[in-house]
This record gives C-alpha cells, structure tokens and sequence, in this order.
C-alpha cells in the first residue's frame, strides 16, 4: 500500500532537518567549545539558541515515522532501501575522502565503507536502521493495547525516561537513541490513534506549541546568562524535560493545519534524510565541511547582525545542496535499481513485499 503523504507533515519534516543542521552548525563546527572567550556577548547567546534545536528535531523525525508507520507496515523491499540508502553514502564519501587523501586507509575506514550499521544507541542512522525492524512488534503490541493501558504506558515511559533523569541522586538513567525510539514511536501511535480527530484544537495545539518553544528558548538564555546551570539542561537530549512537549506540541499544531499536496515539497522532505547522511556523515566529514570549508569558527568575532545572516545563510545552502544531491541519487540510482529488483523478486513477494 502506497501512503499518501501530507505535505503538511513533510514541510515540518523539512523544517526539522533544518533544525538539525543548525545544530550540527553550532555544535560540529566547535563554536560552543569557543563559547567561553566571550560569555557575557551577543553571538555566545545566539549560538546556545542556535544549537537547542537538534534532539528536538530528532524527536519531530520519529514522531513522523511513528505517525506514518503505526498504521503502515514494513517490508523487506522497505528496510533494503534504507540500508542501501545508508551504505551508498559510506561508501561513497569515505571512498572520496581516502582516494583524496584527505583521510588516511585503514580497517576501520574499510568497515565504514562496507557495513551500514554502525554505533546502535548513539548514531542516528545506524539506529534508525535498527528502530525499523522493531516497528513490525510494536505496532502487534499496539493493536492488543487498550486506550487505557496505552495511557498508562505512556505514563510510565514518561516518568523512567523524562522525568527521573533529573533526580540523579535517586536514580541512574542509560539513555540510548533505540530505546528513546521506541518510545517516540509509542507517542506518536498514541497522537495518531486518539488525538488525530481534533480530539484538541489547532488553537490548543498552538498555544501549547508557542508556551513550550518560549520555556524551551527561555531556559537556554537563563542558563547561558546566569551560570547556574547548562544552558541545555531542559533540551540537552531527546528525552530532555522540554524537547519532547516541543516536539509534540508542534508535531499535532502543524498536523492540524491544512495544506494542499505540494509534490515539490513531498520530494524535498524524501530527500531530508540523505541531508543527514550527507552532511553528518563522520568526524572526516565534519571537520572537512565545518573546518576547512566553511571556517565558521573564524566568524564567531564577527557583529552579531552579520554572524546570524551568514549563520542562517550556510544552513541553507547545506540543506539545498544536499537535498539536490539526494534527489539526484534517487531518480538517477535508486529508482532503477529496484525497478530492476522488483521485477528480479516478482515471484519472491511474499518476503520481499510483506
């Protein structure tokens, strides 16, 4: 079955990985590790705002998928394609970066180039690729829970993961992305099955979305001001105390609006993903893109008005190009490879489709 995805949904998928690029922005390029030679100064505090957003955009990712798949399925064409998607990326820049010289041969660069799946729990991709086959499970555990016992396992996911993190005295909490997934994913049927029918308003889900980015943007200027503590102490991880009603809240407000299909920002936000594997690829690639490329560190001195606009215009830029690329590895290779597949696997469907 072929989901009609809501371009409304797609454009907060790409306001997302905008959200994430900026993250990777203040964070990969060492501009928070230079945030103590000017504490008390304009850009320290717009690079602490800027960086808050990236666990709250992982959320919005896995809000979508959990949206989308808890009323879908996964096939074994489905999870190819992303392992594929991953492994091409790898391949590719790694293979770039050693043929270049830039990066030095070895047996782990080798093992980056052939394996897709990497370090489970704190990587993104690798995790994702992961979080795909608990998907079948959880949506079985899902279809035997009662509106009841859902509530109460969103309850008890709460408290073990949002709210005892901040009582450490009490407690010791191992975070990891495929755990944090799966709860994600548990939100997001919850959202979808209950709440998806103007259970709330737009006008709540507003209001809640406007109150939640204001404490959340609040905190980091409160923390980054005073000292007392990180400026990311409510927003420094997915499971933060505010990055998850941010991600919620804005998650159903944008749910809410009403948008016609737009098939260019469809194709746009299918490509977001491979933005990620593109620019966030490895420490090569963050050290030659945020380094010697664009040497942001060397504009941190500059006036706050001009600091933002070059800031603002390099995530962009990122964002466009590696979109462009991804669109292009889609119709030019991926697309005809699995035509092919698809007609080599035909008498195959049932493990290849189902």
């Amino acid at each position: 079955m072929i989901i009609q995805r809501d371009s409304n949904i797609e454009l907060y998928r790409i306001v997302a990985m905008l959200l994430i690029v900026a993250h990777h922005f203040a964070l990969h390029s060492g501009l928070i590790d230079m945030v103590n030679e000017m504490p008390s100064s304009l850009n320290t505090l717009y690079v602490h705002i800027l960086g808050m957003w990236g666990k709250i955009g992982i959320n919005c990712f896995i809000l979508i998928t959990g949206y989308y798949m808890s009323q879908s399925h996964i096939s074994a064409r489905k999870w190819l394609k992303l392992v594929c998607w991953i492994w091409f990326y790898n391949a590719l820049l790694n293979t770039i970066f050693m043929v270049s010289g830039y990066m030095d041969f070895s047996v782990h660069t080798l093992l980056r180039v052939f394996l897709p799946i990497g370090r489970v729990g704190s990587h993104f991709a690798s995790t994702f690729v992961i979080f795909y086959l608990f998907i079948p499970f959880l949506n079985i555990l899902l279809d035997n829970l009662t509106y009841r016992n859902h509530q109460l396992l969103l309850i008890l996911i709460t408290l073990v993961f949002v709210i005892l993190p901040y009582f450490p005295v009490y407690v010791m909490m191992h975070f990891n992305y495929l755990s944090w997934f799966i709860c994600i994913y548990l939100y997001a049927a919850y959202l979808r099955r209950y709440l998806s029918n103007n259970a709330y308003s737009k006008h709540f889900w507003g209001i809640t979305s406007i109150l939640s980015i204001a404490l959340s943007i609040g905190s980091v200027i409160i923390g980054s001001v005073t000292k007392v503590v990180s400026p990311y102490y409510f927003t420094m991880d997915s499971n933060a105390l505010l990055a998850l009603p941010t991600a919620i809240s804005t998650f159903m407000y944008i749910k809410h609006i009403k948008m016609r299909h737009n098939k260019i920002i469809n194709m746009i936000a299918a490509s977001c993903f491979g933005v990620l594997l593109i620019h966030d690829n490895s420490k090569i690639m963050h050290k030659w893109l945020w380094h010697d490329i664009l040497h942001v560190k060397e504009m941190y001195f500059l006036p706050i008005e001009i600091f933002i606009v070059y800031s603002l215009l390099i995530i962009m830029v990122i964002f466009i190009v590696c979109s462009l690329i991804d669109i292009t590895r889609l119709y030019l290779i991926e697309r005809p490879i699995f035509k092919f597949a698809d007609l080599y696997f035909k008498k195959y469907k049932i493990w290849y489709n189902q």
